[in-house]
């Protein structure tokens, strides 16, 4: 057999890096996490569910994900919370955060904690391809990329 796959790191760059990737999605809306999960699946992902703060960083202690797809507002905690908590458990995810209504407060605490987009609900299947296209580990921004952008202009009153 000519197939050895496991002799040495793979070609990618990271070394030993699984092929595929780890989604968190957080949202204690079921129909909220069904939509994302199905993207998510679609463009290969393996994705886990958590409902809340203390839920998802249970997992991700656990599963270790490449991204954390979360909520802002939830009754079992704040995206915000979570992903500074992530952080400081180690986490290196990227993070996405989608929100119902994504006023300037919500942006600015998006982008402070870490968020790489701030996406409306329901989210937009197109638009959420094309976010997770730029964040494919093809095209890794580097960190010092900026503020955080509304993925979307925001009509000013």
């Amino acid at each position: 057999m000519l197939h050895h796959h496991h002799d040495g790191p793979s070609a990618t760059g990271s070394a030993g890096a699984p092929p595929v990737l780890t989604a968190l999605v957080v949202d204690d809306s079921f129909a909220a996490r069904a939509r994302i999960t199905v993207l998510l699946q679609l463009g290969g992902w393996r994705v886990h569910q958590a409902v809340g703060t203390e839920d998802a960083l249970r997992l991700a202690a656990l599963t270790e994900p490449d991204l954390v797809v979360t909520d802002m507002v939830m009754r079992n905690g704040h995206g915000a919370t979570l992903m500074r908590r992530l952080r400081e458990q180690g986490s290196t995810a990227r993070f996405l955060v989608v929100a119902a209504r994504r006023t300037h407060q919500t942006l600015a605490l998006a982008s402070g904690a870490g968020a790489l987009a701030c996406l409306a609900k329901p989210v937009d299947p197109r638009l959420f391809v094309d976010v997770m296209r730029g964040m494919a580990p093809a095209a890794a921004p580097t960190p010092s990329a900026g503020p955080v952008r509304a993925a979307t202009p925001d009509e000013v009153g």
